[in-house]
């Protein structure tokens, strides 16, 4: 089959037909399709990464200012992920100012051979102020520092799935887990020991 010259042109150059990005993990492909948004606010609702230090994650933090939903699959990788420090490529990207994002999901890796989550901790601080609109925050084996979550004033709903002894609950303030509730609609934990 092929595309008139005219038609292939105007596809490529009306960014509303690139916003809804799914299922992609080559930096290449994300890097084209980003490019196409310009400036539209754009949602990425599955986005394959191989480790903190992929490099789609630079394609992610270049373009951080414009998205609004951001969902972050860590694959397996043969040998199991358990930290991501603050020199990484990821920490770059989830620390980048991103004033349009309301979404952010974060998935950590499913064990080599099993079905079971591998907690990653995040050893960086996401600065609540360059997420002024994050709405829903969703944490599937990950471990963050808790000032960034309590300090989310857009905050509405969250969803934890993990291990009851993180740093996420264990230095809880309870003036801020107060607080913090009263914002919430929506609520899911699954904890696990």
């Amino acid at each position: 089959m092929r595309v008139c010259q005219h038609l292939r042109l105007h596809v490529l150059d009306t960014p509303g037909l690139w916003t809804q990005v799914d299922h992609i993990q080559n930096t290449a492909a994300l890097s084209f399709v980003l490019d196409r948004t310009k400036t539209l606010a754009v949602d990425i609702t599955y986005l394959h990464v191989h480790g903190p230090d992929d490099i789609i994650f630079e394609s992610v933090a270049a373009h951080m200012h414009h998205i609004s939903t951001l969902c972050v699959h860590f694959g397996q990788i043969g040998q199991n992920l358990h930290a991501i420090k603050s020199e990484t490529r990821a920490c770059t990207a989830f620390t980048t100012t991103a004033p349009l994002l309301q979404r952010l999901s974060i998935h950590g890796q499913r064990s080599v051979g099993s079905d079971k989550l591998v907690q990653i901790s995040c050893y960086f601080t996401i600065p609540a102020r360059n997420m002024p609109r994050l709405s829903s925050l969703q944490l599937h084996g990950v471990d963050l520092d808790t000032d960034f979550f309590y300090q989310l004033k857009s905050l509405r709903s969250f969803s934890f799935r993990g291990s009851h002894d993180t740093r996420f609950f264990g230095s809880a303030q309870p003036e801020y887990v107060s607080r913090l509730l009263n914002n919430l609609t929506t609520i899911n934990l699954e904890l696990a020991s």
